[in-house]
């Protein structure tokens, strides 16, 4: 039996990062690495880049990030079918 990857090792997925505060959460989708993406999210936040989604997100709502918690909701092989499953599970 093969050891699982680690959800930071996976790509091609949509991924679910909740709020600490607030039973509300982002959620993106990445095809590369989740690890990667996570990071870069993190970056984007302490920058207070006005540019970055999550970073608007975390304005908006008034609240930080539970980044531990980032759980993979679902994986796609193409962007259309990310982009999809992002959009169902933003709702």
């Amino acid at each position: 039996m093969k050891d699982p990857i680690a959800k930071e090792q996976q790509s091609n997925v949509i991924y679910r990062i909740p709020c600490a505060d607030f039973y509300c959460a982002y959620v993106g989708h990445m095809g590369r690495l989740l690890g990667t993406r996570i990071k870069e999210h993190k970056l984007a936040v302490l920058r207070k880049d006005l540019l970055s989604l999550v970073f608007a997100h975390a304005i908006e709502c008034c609240h930080r990030f539970n980044w531990d918690d980032t759980e993979i909701v679902s994986m796609a092989n193409t962007k259309p079918a990310r982009e999809f499953l992002e959009a169902w599970y933003s709702t």
